[in-house]
């Protein structure tokens, strides 16, 4: 497992500035796709 994800109890602030600062996209795209599927589904 992502070390990121098991080890909740402490958070390694190196890691959560990647995320934040070069991942945050991939999160953008998902809640994107998200409520497209939402929208059809409620069509």
């Amino acid at each position: 497992m992502d070390k990121a994800v098991v080890q909740y109890e402490t958070i390694n602030l190196d890691i959560l500035y990647t995320i934040i600062t070069q991942h945050l996209d991939d999160f953008r795209q998902y809640a994107a796709a998200v409520v497209q599927w939402m929208e059809r589904e409620s069509a």
